[in-house]
């Protein structure tokens, strides 16, 4: 029972149920003998060395434990920094989408008036030149809000990795 206490002292979970096979060294006088204890199967060690050994592994396993707990935490702070950066950048591109879509609109709308205003013939072959021209040039300012948004969304993901990274490391 002593050993047991003590073994439960130190955190580990024995009972008296429990068996261990144990040796008894006894040394010295008849009316001062000493009883040394050592546990069979552990050649050289003594009790206490083998219960520092059990602790050791006991303590190694909890810290294992914890590296992991710490790492999985860490995993699932760098998803949802991803995922947050992830919804930003979907946000910005469809945001710039719906601004690409406007100019489109008001630049071909300028267009068609700029062809429905032309009266004569060399006019209206002059305003569709211009029409089509402005045309184009809506396009390429769609174009670039739409490459601007991208280019700031990917670099908002790349950060968010980057930060991503860094927690699991």
């Amino acid at each position: 029972n002593g050993l047991v206490g003590q073994a439960n002292a130190l955190g580990l979970d024995f009972s008296v149920g429990q068996y261990l096979d144990m040796a008894f060294d006894v040394t010295g006088p008849m009316t001062d003998p000493k009883i040394s204890p050592r546990i069979l199967g552990q050649e050289g060690g003594s009790v206490k060395d083998v219960i520092q050994e059990v602790v050791k592994q006991e303590v190694e396993e909890i810290k294992q434990e914890a590296v992991e707990d710490v790492k999985a935490e860490a995993r699932e702070q760098a998803d949802r920094i991803i995922a947050q950066a992830q919804e930003q950048a979907d946000a910005l591109r469809a945001e710039a989408g719906r601004a690409a879509d406007k100019v489109r609109t008001e630049g071909y709308r300028a267009a068609q008036r700029l062809e429905d205003e032309a009266k004569n013939p060399i006019a209206k072959v002059a305003a569709r030149a211009a029409a089509d021209k402005l045309r184009r040039e809506t396009d390429v300012k769609a174009q670039n809000i739409i490459d601007e948004a991208d280019v700031k969304a990917q670099a908002l993901v790349t950060s968010a990795q980057t930060r991503a990274d860094a927690l699991l490391e």
